[in-house]
């Protein structure tokens, strides 16, 4: 009986080793949370120099699929009326892709504003970080987000 006893335990060990190391195995595919609510600023230029109003306040909401950003562009005269986009997004390997459903109407300022399009991300902590390059017309142009969560 004890042979029996310790031969079926050693099988039940051995069955339990073997279902913890498949499980420990498994690929994670879970997505990182970036849910949130963001602010920072935007930084966009040309050709690697930002221009001399190329600094945005920004406050930006991701929640599971979905975006909400606002813009406000700092310049030597002021605060520019806010731009705002809404839209959605989809997570890869090292860069976001945002969708807008919603635009505001289209003047350069607005386009550099828009939080459209495919960005590089990384994400630390607290921290996002958006870069995007781009032409515009003739112009190689830049936007980089440097976010912190609220």
């Amino acid at each position: 009986m004890e042979r029996f006893i310790t031969q079926h335990l050693s099988k039940l060990v051995l069955g339990f080793c073997m279902l913890i190391a498949v499980n420990a195995c498994k690929k994670n595919d879970a997505t990182p949370t970036f849910a949130g609510k963001y602010t920072g600023k935007l930084i966009y230029g040309e050709g690697g120099v930002v221009y001399n109003h190329g600094v945005a306040l920004a406050d930006i909401t991701l929640t599971q699929d979905a975006y909400t950003a606002t813009n406000v562009s700092i310049s030597p005269t002021g605060y520019s009326a806010p731009v705002t986009t809404t839209g959605t997004y989809q997570f890869r390997a090292d860069s976001i892709t945002f969708a807008a459903a919603v635009t505001p109407p289209g003047n350069g300022q607005n386009s550099i504003l828009s939080l459209t399009g495919n960005y590089q991300q990384h994400f630390e902590g607290d921290s996002l970080i958006l870069t995007k390059q781009y032409r515009l017309g003739e112009l190689s142009v830049f936007s980089q987000y440097r976010l912190k969560r609220n």
